[in-house]
């Protein structure tokens, strides 16, 4: 028993997650999550993770009118341990491991959906489309009319003649 004293297990998942930040490149972000266990003699160890499947939703588009971006990852978490103090010479089920790890399955799906500030937001903000047409119309109109007086005025100071 002496040898079982000093292993120890380290049980590395590649976990995924969702950076609500990244609009660039994919949003979906890989870590790699370690975690270190140690053999007790005389102990049963059950390790219980859950694994959980996501699906995000993403519309990154400036405009708005293009079709989001469908992203599906897993996450696999720590969930418990369960200890039992059975005597390992002493099979219980069809078991004499010192560690066992178990995989859960969550039947359960995490839905994300995600946007960002398109134009047309930024449009329905300002006082939208028809905002710019009542402040936009003055404005081409100013510039038009000044257009409109100057030639005005200079037809009245000089003589031009047409020449065939």
């Amino acid at each position: 028993m002496a040898a079982v004293e000093d292993v120890k297990v380290d049980i590395y998942t590649m976990n995924r997650f969702l950076d609500l930040n990244e609009f660039d490149t994919s949003p979906v972000k890989t870590v790699l999550k370690g975690r270190p266990m140690r053999i007790i003699p005389n102990i049963r160890q059950k390790h219980i993770f859950d694994v959980k499947k996501h699906e995000v939703t993403s519309h990154d588009s400036w405009f708005g009118l293009v079709e989001g971006n469908k992203y599906n990852y897993v996450t696999i978490d720590y969930d418990y341990n369960l200890i039992s103090t059975a005597p390992l010479d002493k099979p219980v089920g069809s078991s004499m491991d010192y560690l066992t790890f178990i995989f859960l399955e969550n039947s359960e799906e995490v839905f994300t959906w995600r946007t960002r500030v398109t134009l047309w937001d930024v449009l329905s903000d300002l006082g939208g489309i028809l905002e710019i047409i009542v402040l936009g119309a003055p404005a081409l109109l100013l510039v038009y009319r000044g257009f409109k007086f100057k030639a005005s005025v200079a037809s009245e100071l000089y003589l031009t003649e047409n020449t065939n």
